[in-house]
């Protein structure tokens, strides 16, 4: 590995925590490890750690269903949610994220924790992890035995690279409740189709009952250190009929202060609002409704 003194595949939890004690917490855990070229100057420091690899750890690579809750090790990679029936079905969304997630050969090889951990305001999983209310399992080693806590999705995201992840930690899993019956739908914006850093990325949300929004759920990424939730507008479309015209209407209300780089504002404030109604446009095409006042509709007629 690039960077790394030495580099060990660990063959369970516990077999990695014992690596992690014995080099006196001087490693750094690998899963996936798709963004070491491009943050190694970030994330190894001088002393050259030990490279912990766990995507050996079986099981940080299973998953399973209990009919209503997912739960996934954090070692899946993210072609899973493409080739996987069982998670394409019941996860839909993270599906929907998959399709722009690079390209093949990195889809087989980075993974959904990987991706979570580094928390990049551009990760592609994290507006997803957010948007299905999703549940994070860490687990530490102490007096010799595993001891795991549970954590939010959206309590542990807290800006550009940074985490509630406690030293000592490694993230094992997650808990995703299963959303088949939603309208899913996910926007990414770079400089080109594929193998880019996002200038923008959204996870969209709809469930509908007869023609009203039951539920709907609205994660904006990349336009700022951490991928935020759009709560407020999520409360005015509920319980409404959804139209073109209250998309682009409740698209003007997103907070001023939700695009917070320094680069190219103006064009961002234009994306997350296109994003806003286009993701929910496509979200309902999922379920196969389109408003009565779809631009679509409207072009066929």
């Amino acid at each position: 590995m690039i960077g790394y003194d030495d580099y060990i595949m660990a063959a369970s939890l516990e077999d990695a925590f014992s690596i992690m004690e014995s080099r006196k917490g001087n490693c750094h855990f690998v899963s996936g490890g798709t963004d070491m070229f491009t943050n190694e100057p970030i994330v190894i420091p001088a002393s050259n750690p030990t490279a912990v690899d766990l995507t050996g750890i079986e099981e940080l690579t299973r998953y399973r269903s209990d009919g209503t809750m997912m739960t996934i090790g954090s070692c899946i990679t993210i072609q899973s949610f493409l080739e996987k029936r069982e998670l394409a079905d019941k996860l839909p969304l993270f599906g929907h994220a998959a399709v722009w997630f690079a390209e093949a050969q990195v889809r087989r090889q980075a993974t959904v924790g990987g991706n979570a951990i580094t928390s990049s305001p551009c990760a592609d999983m994290i507006p997803c992890l957010l948007a299905t209310e999703a549940r994070l399992e860490l687990t530490s080693m102490s007096g010799g035995a595993l001891s795991r806590r549970q954590i939010d999705a959206g309590a542990f995201f807290q800006g550009h690279r940074k985490n509630r992840l406690l030293e000592g930690e490694i993230l094992t899993g997650m808990e995703v409740p299963e959303h088949s019956d939603f309208g899913c739908a996910f926007k990414k914006v770079g400089t080109r189709r594929s193998l880019t850093i996002a200038v923008g990325n959204g996870a969209f949300m709809v469930k509908m009952d007869g023609d009203v929004i039951r539920d709907v759920r609205i994660v904006i990424g990349g336009v700022g250190p951490v991928a935020r939730r759009m709560t407020d507008q999520e409360e005015v479309l509920k319980g409404r009929t959804p139209t073109y015209r209250l998309l682009r209407e409740t698209s003007e209300t997103l907070p001023e202060d939700l695009v917070a780089s320094r680069s190219r504002r103006e064009y961002r404030h234009l994306l997350v609002r296109n994003f806003f109604v286009d993701g929910l446009m496509e979200a309902l095409g999922d379920l196969g409704y389109v408003p009565d006042d779809s631009p679509v509709r409207e072009g066929a007629k």
